[in-house]
Order: structure tokens, then C-alpha cells, then sequence
């Protein structure tokens, strides 16, 4: 049977332990250390919500990227159009010559 474990080593068993990767012996003694040892509870939660602010700030990048892109696309339009709109008007005009 495992001996009771210490906050350094449920510490460094946390990311692996929020993961769900401890097998099951080492899980239920993480989680008897976390009952009684709030240090370790503010480390996990701690863990949590570093976690949480990656995934929201990956989102946020996520989002800020999808708006350059539609801000890019936007100025190749502009761009085409821009390039278009002048031959169009020649060869209309051209067309119109043809036909007079």
C-alpha cells in the first residue's frame, strides 16, 4: 500500500492529475492529500484557472486573427475592383466606339 504523499509531490502530480493520466491508486491519494490540505487546493485551482486564461487568450487570438483576415480579404477586394473598374470602362467604351 502507498504511503501518504507529500504537498511537493501532489504538487508536481497536479497537471497530470487535472489531466486525468494518474492511474487510479495515485489519483484517490492525491485527492485524500487535496481534502485535507488547503495549500495544494490553491495550487490546483491555481493550475485551473492558469488554464483557463490560456484557453480564453488562444480564443481571443483566435478572434483577433479572423478579424485580419476579414480586413484583409476586404482590401483585396478593393484591390480588384480597383484594378477592374478601369478596364471595364475601356472596353465598354471601346465596344461602344465599335458599334458607332
Amino acid at each position: 500500500m502507498m504511503e501518504k504523499i507529500t504537498c511537493g509531490i501532489v504538487c508536481d502530480l497536479l497537471p497530470s492529475y487535472l489531466d486525468g493520466l494518474l492511474s487510479e491508486s495515485v489519483k484517490r491519494k492525491v485527492e485524500e492529500h487535496l481534502e485535507h490540505c488547503k495549500k495544494c487546493r490553491d495550487v490546483e485551482q491555481a493550475i485551473i484557472d492558469e488554464r483557463e486564461r490560456e484557453r480564453l487568450s488562444e480564443f481571443n487570438r483566435g478572434a483577433r486573427f479572423k478579424e485580419k483576415l476579414k480586413s484583409v480579404k476586404h482590401y483585396i477586394i478593393g484591390l480588384i475592383i480597383g484594378f477592374l473598374f478601369p478596364f471595364a470602362v475601356v472596353a465598354l467604351w471601346f465596344c461602344i466606339l465599335m458599334i458607332f
